[in-house]
């Protein structure tokens, strides 16, 4: 753990090699682009409303949530992107409504 603290380069993908390395568990697989949510998970996360719902990847990156989850956390919709996303390409989608 010593060891890992002083090699530690600041950024999201070392940190969670870090975090993964010290707990002693593989890092999960990393997809290569935006990454896609099919249109089923997509009609189910919006078919759970007025329950709050989410997909979110590995990372906890939100992939798709419905508009009560969106409203349980102050409106979703409204924040940039990056306020959504830890380390995707792409900011979370919504079905049209």
């Amino acid at each position: 753990m010593a060891r890992a603290r002083h090699d530690h380069r600041p950024g999201p993908v070392h940190d969670a090699s870090l975090l993964f390395t010290v707990a002693g568990l593989a890092l999960p697989a990393q997809t290569v682009g935006a990454p896609e949510i099919d249109d089923t998970l997509r009609r189910l996360v919006e078919a759970l409303d007025p329950n709050p719902a989410f997909v979110a990847n590995p990372w906890w990156d939100l992939l798709a949530y419905n508009q009560a989850y969106s409203a349980l956390h102050g409106g979703l919709d409204a924040r940039p992107p990056s306020a959504t996303c830890c380390g995707c390409s792409s900011p979370p989608t919504r079905p049209a409504t």
